[in-house]
């Protein structure tokens, strides 16, 4: 398997947002602001693209070529004013003038991998006054902290049957000071905390994909991934032959509305 079918199975196992949270996304935001539009981290465009249809231009910045490759792929057939950008959030700011303004930022599922003390200061800078930031992220504890039996299976198949207990290490990003951080983003705007709870029915596959596009699970397997999907199917369909597992999804939206005036 190529990373390139990795990224397919990003594109294909990772919960989709809910149309609420887009909705509250524009209705938060101001409606002549619908310019420029950059999303940091976008992945294959889970949330790129639904928005995108509402600005003139948008951006998508990511440093894995094959994420932008399906984002790509998945608007090549649109009249889409998509635009990408292969690099980490950082050299994008530092690659664009200084009188760049934008009307929304987001970083879906990624703000913890980049340095938030670079990024709070780009924003101060770039984001138009009343302009937005919205980081999303899982307030559930991520795939390894599920609790429920299906996920407890697959931990303890990942950790102990694949004999990585002792090398793999799920790749959570950088270290943050989460307190710290929203201290600092108190400094760009008006901050804003909401959830989004749902119940979803996956089947085995959907979980299983769902594991190997996480934390670098895909990689490390390398030449077991085929043999790992045959006993992880195995053991879920063990668990519930009617290959139906509750799979209960919550996500949260960090929203920073930029002060009119300058920053305090």
């Amino acid at each position: 398997m190529s990373y390139q079918t990795a990224a397919q199975i990003y594109s294909d196992s990772r919960p989709k947002y809910p149309k609420e949270f887009f909705t509250k996304v524009m209705t938060e935001l101001r409606a002549d602001y619908r310019n420029i539009y950059v999303d940091l981290g976008c992945g294959t465009g889970e949330l790129l693209i639904p928005l995108s249809s509402s600005f003139d231009e948008s951006i998508g910045v990511d440093p894995e070529i094959e994420m932008l490759n399906q984002v790509n792929l998945k608007v090549i057939n649109h009249n889409s004013r998509i635009k990408t950008y292969h690099g980490i959030a950082e050299d994008y700011f530092a690659s664009i003038p200084k009188d760049f303004k934008i009307d929304l930022v987001t970083a879906g599922r990624s703000f913890h991998w980049m340095d938030h003390e670079e990024i709070i200061k780009q924003l101060k800078n770039h984001l138009k006054p009343e302009g937005l930031f919205i980081s999303v992220g899982e307030n559930d504890g991520g795939i390894w902290n599920r609790k429920a039996d299906w996920a407890q299976m697959m931990k303890n198949l990942i950790f102990c049957g694949f004999h990585l207990k002792k090398d793999f290490k799920p790749t959570n990003g950088i270290k943050i000071d989460w307190i710290r951080t929203r201290d600092k983003l108190k400094t760009i705007g008006e901050i804003q905390e909401v959830e989004f709870k749902a119940e979803l029915i996956w089947s085995s596959d959907q979980i299983i994909n769902l594991y190997l596009s996480s934390a670098g699970l895909f990689e490390w397997l390398g030449n077991e991934i085929d043999d790992f999907k045959l006993k992880s199917k195995e053991k879920l369909l063990s668990m519930n032959q009617q290959d139906k597992f509750i799979f209960d999804f919550t996500i949260g939206m960090t929203i920073v509305k930029k002060y009119k005036a300058s920053a305090v």
